[in-house]
């Protein structure tokens, strides 16, 4: 199929054999999910996915980018779709919410209470104007301390140094399944079965099947 011109980047990294399933589910929706090149051995979080991460999208040429994890996650809907959620919420850069407050759960306290909806940030999944994005990755690398990516994300939201990014509360676009069924209520944009959370094999195949 001719996808024309893509104005969202949908990017990962890792094992070719792990990311399989994600890629079935971008090619689904008329995605073509790229994949920057891991480095061997594996530095680490802040350093295999935000560090290559920005120097990945230093090369790209889309005005969008959005960043999932790439073992266990599915991209369920299109690119416009995707884009025209991101507008409606009206923040230049999205992150994934999560119920759980980790890796370091007295943070909760430390979060604004005012969403109907209150969830924690998770390192997970994040879309936005590609020159804003890679903005925003620096001041969380910048705030690391050690390789794990989620605790610099939250290091750096936490201290108000991201004012461009806000929690998807609403699951508009990313959903965690590790919350459970409500996750799914609002048919969001990308699953992310993360925490080790079971099913997505099975969740994809349901979806192949009402498909066919």
């Amino acid at each position: 199929m001719n996808r024309g011109t893509p104005e969202l980047l949908v990017f990962t990294c890792g094992d070719a054999a792990r990311i399989a399933l994600l890629r079935e589910s971008c090619e689904a929706v008329d995605i073509d999910l790229q994949v920057y090149p891991t480095v061997e051995p594996w530095p680490g979080y802040v350093s295999g996915k935000l560090k290559a991460g920005v120097r990945f999208l230093q090369d790209r040429t889309e005005p969008f980018a959005m960043f999932v994890d790439g073992y266990d996650s599915l991209v369920l809907k299109p690119e416009a779709e995707i884009l025209g959620r991101l507008r409606a919420m009206g923040s230049p850069v999205l992150i994934s919410g999560e119920r759980n407050c980790w890796p370091d759960v007295e943070l909760a306290q430390k979060y604004k209470n005012d969403m109907p909806n209150r969830l924690f940030l998770n390192a997970g999944g994040y879309i936005g104007p590609r020159a804003e994005l890679m903005t925003m990755m620096h001041y969380a690398i910048a705030e690391a301390e050690g390789e794990d990516d989620q605790r610099a994300w939250t290091k750096a939201y936490l201290a108000g140094r991201l004012p461009s990014v806000q929690i998807d509360h609403i699951r508009f676009i990313f959903a965690s399944m590790g919350d459970g069924d409500e996750a799914l209520r609002t048919h969001p944009c990308v699953a992310h079965f993360n925490g080790r959370t079971p099913g997505r094999e099975q969740y994809w195949q349901e979806r192949v099947v009402a498909r066919a």
